[in-house]
Parts: C-alpha cells; structure tokens; sequence
C-alpha cells in the first residue's frame, strides 16, 4: 500500500499511471480495489491524483458475458488480447510496487 501511494505521489509514475488508467478504461475496463474514504494522512487532501491515493490495491476487470465466441477456440484468442490490453498497467504496477508482502514470502 505504501509502496503505491509513494508512486502515486510521484509526478512522473503518478502521471503515467493516470494515462495509462484512461487508456485501460477505454478499453472497457473498470478500475476498482480497496479504497479508503478521504486521502490518506501525509498527503495533500487537494492532491492532483487524490482519488488514486485512496486506494488501498488496484484491480482492472471486465466483464466478458457469454459471447458466441465463449465455447469456441476463438475464446482463447479473445481472452489472450484482454489480458494484453492490461500489459501497461500490470507492468507500471510491477516496476511502481512490485509483488504484495504476501506473495513474496512464498
């Protein structure tokens, strides 16, 4: 969480990871995770990105439904260019913040 918020903060990684939010939404994603009710203390409340250092993790998901293509090998292509379209931010995230305590003690 720290580890976000300070590259949140940061003016360079901070607004990488504002374009590359836009871009991730337009590609018909929804941005969630946990999130706290106000900035968190140490940071300006009228932060250019407040609403980003609000959150406690990140996540990017869309809903697929049941498109024709589902039961077909197209799915695999399909899904392979979902996931794809998440490489900028899955990667902004692995140099910004790296893995989670709880996955580095495995």
């Amino acid at each position: 969480m720290g580890r976000l918020r300070r590259a949140v903060d940061d003016d360079i990684a901070g607004g990488q990871l504002e374009k590359i939010i836009d871009k991730t939404r337009r590609a018909g994603f929804e941005i969630g995770g946990e999130q706290i009710a106000r900035v968190p203390p140490g940071f300006p409340k009228d932060h250019p990105r407040a609403a980003l250092l609000r959150y406690k993790s990140l996540t990017a998901h869309r809903q697929l439904g049941c498109p024709p293509w589902l039961s077909t090998r197209q799915a695999r292509t399909e899904i392979v260019k979902s996931l794809l379209k998440l490489g900028p931010l899955t990667d902004w995230l692995a140099t910004h913040v790296g893995p989670s305590d709880e996955h580095r003690s495995r």
